[in-house]
């Protein structure tokens, strides 16, 4: 996680006018830097954070309004 906060300002920054898309902009980027220990396919999800359900990564978030589709 700690590779991924230097990127997510710069991609965020770098979407397009119609706003940030977590499937289009965001998703990707998790996948990239963090599948092996945050995905549906990994042996032991860490954290309890799934990024490539982003129905479950909201409901993990919405709680503490820190993710707000």
């Amino acid at each position: 996680m700690k590779f991924l906060l230097p990127i997510l300002p710069f991609a965020i920054l770098t979407a397009t006018s119609s706003g940030v898309e977590y499937e289009k902009d965001i998703m990707p980027i998790f996948m990239d830097k963090c599948a092996d220990c945050h995905s549906t396919e990994a042996d032991r999800v860490r954290a309890g954070l799934v990024f490539d359900d982003p129905e479950r990564f909201h409901q993990r978030f919405a709680k503490n309004d820190v993710v707000i589709p």
